[in-house]
Formats: C-alpha cells, structure tokens, sequence
C-alpha cells in the first residue's frame, strides 16, 4: 500500500532530517547576524549623534549672526523684535 509507505517509509525520516538541517542553517545565521550587528553598533551611535550636532551647528551659527547683528547696529530693540518674528512663524 503506498500510502501506508509514506508514513512508515523513509520520507518522513528524511523530512525530519531535513527540518533539523534548516533549523541549524537558520540558528547559524542569526548568530552570524548577531554577531555582525554587535561590530556595527558604534557605527550606528556615530550615525545617531551626526543630526544632534548638525543641529547644535546650526543653532550656534543663528546665534552667532544674531549676535553680530545686534552688536554692530546698536539697536537692541530691533534685534528684539527681529528675533520675535523669526521664533512666531517656526514650525512645529
């Protein structure tokens, strides 16, 4: 009967050996990914902190020409109402 072959024949052994393989294939590569991921984490912390120091750049290069700005034209009160209108239409 060849259907009661199936069952109690090789095929079974065989895909249950073949399950085994795939499941140690798999484990082996997630600790080689693991272990790649592990090497690459001070490239992503360096990746991390580039926009915050873009950022704080850009903030002292506003600050510096604001400063200049209200040093050289003496009119604290023009800088004053200069930077209330450039801070009121920021985006959120």
């Amino acid at each position: 009967d060849p259907l009661m072959n199936t069952f109690r024949g090789n095929l079974v052994h065989i895909l249950l050996i073949q399950v085994q393989k795939l499941k140690v294939d798999v484990e082996t590569e997630m600790i080689a990914m693991e272990a790649m991921m592990s090497q690459q984490d001070f490239n992503m912390e360096v990746m991390a902190t580039v926009p915050a120091f873009a950022s704080l750049v850009a903030v002292c290069k506003g600050l510096s020409v604001f400063w200049d700005r209200l040093s050289i034209s003496g009119g604290r009160h023009r800088a004053y109402l200069e930077l209330r209108l450039r801070l009121r239409y920021l985006p959120t």
